[in-house]
């Protein structure tokens, strides 16, 4: 039976705490039962947040003070704005050796491009991905420099949980918001989507005006469970994505994958990016474009659906059927997924073994 919740479909993704209303903003959905446990743990987490932010406050350098009251004083759509951006992500970066495909252009091609991008990243190291997130996003913002374009090119938007922005100090707080970080309800018995609608709203407009990237960890409060990651992935940023695709001609996704070396110096890490995932909708339904289809890590069921037929752009379907738009959000789910596996197995094929005697590439 075509999109029976039983059916097996290499492409969707199949959630056990599946969400049966439709929003307009991600939704983190979780088990109910152990709804109170979640809480409690939110609660320890929040106060060991605060705790370790008063810690590093107190050896905050005075050049970091002065950097913070810098970045609030300057104009968010100015150039110089831009030229903020890169320094902060040249600090948050500045110890990390990180081995990044920069050869394969793609940095330079979503800047020229003049479009706006969905990033998202796997998040298997919780208290480094973010650096790795400032180094990417400081080599794209270079790129948009050396184009001449930095004054109106799309600004970044980071969603994230919103615990990290409320344990930090007021100051701090502000600096990351204009950074780029939008705070929303990850708990995973959260209901309250009207809360996140307030805070993604003015985001996915300016998405849609081709004036903010995206970046976002799909996994979010479930990454650090060590499971597989098609069991972490979740929901709330295929629903995005349908939704905006009924509004925007074509939705970029870029898979960033990240790995580190745990086996020698914990600075060593690989950014792996990935090519876009090209969401249209069609007057014969969503079509997705292949993607990363052609790496050596992508599944056979992955390959056989986007090579079969020789195109690029593929309706998603079942059974030959164009799948129906309350099920999408599951293919398009499994699709990404998919693509942020590889992307992240590629980093780590890459990965360096021994430290690379230079610094970070942010020229």
């Amino acid at each position: 039976m075509i999109n029976n919740l039983n059916t097996y479909h290499p492409l969707r993704r199949n959630y056990l705490n599946k969400s049966s209303k439709v929003s307009f903003t991600p939704v983190f959905t979780g088990n109910r039962a152990i709804a109170v446990g979640e809480k409690s743990v939110r609660k320890v987490e929040f106060f060991f947040r605060r705790i370790l932010n008063k810690i590093n406050d107190g050896f905050e350098s005075k050049e970091m003070r002065n950097i913070y009251k810098e970045f609030l004083a300057v104009d968010e759509k100015s150039e110089t704005f831009v030229d903020k951006l890169i320094l902060a992500g040249r600090k948050f970066g500045c110890k990390k050796e990180v081995e990044i495909n920069i050869e394969s252009g793609l940095i330079e091609k979503f800047a020229k491009s003049g479009k706006s991008y969905i990033f998202i990243m796997n998040h298997d190291r919780q208290s480094a991905d973010p650096e790795m997130l400032a180094i990417f996003n400081t080599l794209l913002c270079q790129e948009y420099k050396k184009l001449g374009i930095a004054k109106d090119c799309p600004r970044p938007k980071i969603i994230l949980n919103e615990d990290i922005l409320l344990s930090m100090n007021s100051e701090k707080r502000r600096v990351f918001e204009k950074i780029g970080a939008v705070g929303v309800d990850a708990d995973l018995y959260s209901n309250d989507n009207a809360k996140n609608a307030r805070a993604l709203l003015p985001i996915l407009r300016g998405f849609l005006k081709d004036k903010v990237n995206i970046f976002i960890f799909p996994e979010g409060k479930l990454a650090g469970r060590k499971v597989p990651l098609k069991q972490k992935f979740q929901h709330g940023v295929a629903e995005m994505i349908n939704k905006l695709a009924d509004k925007k001609d074509e939705i970029n996704v870029v898979p960033l994958g990240f790995a580190y070396n745990s086996s020698s110096k914990k600075n060593l890490a690989s950014i792996h990016i990935g090519e876009p995932v090209v969401f249209r909708k069609t007057e014969l339904g969503l079509t997705s474009s292949k993607g990363n289809v052609e790496s050596d890590f992508a599944s056979i069921h992955y390959k056989n659906f986007f090579l079969t037929g020789g195109l690029n752009d593929k309706v998603i379907t079942d059974g030959g059927v164009p799948v129906e738009e309350k099920e999408l959000p599951a293919y398009i789910s499994g699709i990404l997924c998919e693509n942020l596996d590889i992307c992240k197995k590629e980093a780590k094929k890459f990965l360096p073994l021994e430290s690379l005697n230079e610094e970070v590439l942010i020229v």
